[in-house]
């Protein structure tokens, strides 16, 4: 994609954002992984986010496994869980958790691998455990994505307690930390009401390159390849309203990587 085929794919970004030429394209650039990253509101109320996790609650979202008094829930596509101390989660497509029903009252924990967002009613401590990292809070919201040996979290009310590799942060409304080449990050801003993807939008901040691709494929029903010595490259900016072609084709500009295939085939990135 040349810089006037790409120039015109960023005149068409979605109006509510209002941004100028040269904002858009920050918006979508390669961040700094030392500086300071803030994402433009998605203007979204918890009524509105409600509404639409209600709707995609259908007749077999998701199955139910039960082992002894072990329950193992995997959602088919978006849906809401209630957990037995009537916290919701609120589970991403493909995702999966568990827990021990027996053993709930005594103690609030249960074990995450995709991604969701949680509601947590006050009371003991309760703990989300991943592969990468566990959280643990008394009462607030937060969403956790634990996937593809990846762990982020984004702190919505109350305060949020993220430990992983003998590292821990507190984070604070508006805050969020992710993993980085095995350490913590410093916890950095974000801006929003609610997770994108309860929307159905596709909006990333400090985001690798991975997850993005993850979540375009999973949105798309395509396949992208990655041929790339360093799949940890971040980004932050918002796809929700690109065709899977045009994302692909504006990763591969602005980091600087080589794109081929279509929709019908596939997409794959390379290195220069």
């Amino acid at each position: 994609m040349n810089e006037k085929d790409l120039n015109k794919i960023l005149k068409n970004w979605d109006v509510q954002f209002k941004f100028t030429e040269e904002e858009a394209w920050e918006k979508l650039s390669l961040r700094n992984r030392n500086a300071e990253t803030k994402v433009v509101s998605m203007r979204r109320s918890y009524t509105s986010w409600i509404a639409a996790a209600s709707i995609a609650m259908v007749a077999f979202a998701a199955w139910f496994a039960f082992s002894s008094d072990e329950v193992k829930v995997v959602a088919a596509q978006r849906m809401d869980y209630v957990l037995p101390d009537g916290s919701v989660v609120r589970m991403n497509e493909g995702s999966e958790l568990m827990y021990d029903a027996s053993e709930w009252k005594a103690e609030r924990s249960l074990s995450l691998n995709g991604e969701a967002m949680f509601e947590v009613k006050k009371g003991s401590t309760f703990t989300v455990h991943t592969s990468q990292g566990d959280v643990s809070v008394l009462g607030t919201s937060f969403n956790v994505y634990a996937e593809n040996n990846q762990f982020h979290v984004d702190c919505y009310t109350g305060k949020v307690r993220v430990a992983a590799n003998s590292q821990e942060h507190l984070l604070t409304r508006g805050l969020a930390t992710k993993l980085r080449d095995g350490n913590l990050a410093e916890p950095f801003e974000f801006n929003a009401d609610a997770p994108a993807w309860l929307s159905g939008d596709l909006v990333f901040v400090n985001a690798d390159l991975t997850r993005v691709v993850s979540e375009l494929e999973r949105k798309h029903q395509i396949r992208i390849t990655l041929n790339l010595k360093d799949t940890s490259r971040e980004i932050s900016g918002d796809f929700t309203n690109f065709t899977a072609s045009d994302a692909i084709a504006l990763i591969a500009s602005v980091m600087d990587l080589k794109s081929e295939g279509d929709q019908s085939t596939g997409f794959t990135l390379s290195d220069n």
